[in-house]
């Protein structure tokens, strides 16, 4: 879903432009990041309960929490 949304050129050209901070681009690269490491399960029930999705998780949330101080 990321891929199709062109998350890439967002968090590469688009996001400083539009008036995110560097906090937030920062954190958006590391989500980038663990999601292109990620490794797909078969079920969704094996995704939910695998530890690296919960990390994946974490730092999505960790963006949340940044957007709101901003």
């Amino acid at each position: 879903m990321f891929d199709d949304n062109d998350l890439d050129n967002f968090i590469d050209s688009s996001a400083l432009e539009n008036g995110f901070s560097a906090k937030i681009v920062s954190e958006l690269s590391l989500l980038r990041n663990k999601l292109n490491e990620y490794e797909e399960k078969e079920t969704d029930g094996d995704i939910i309960n695998d530890p690296k999705w919960r990390e994946i998780a974490k730092q999505a949330n960790k963006i949340i929490e940044a957007w709101k101080t901003k």
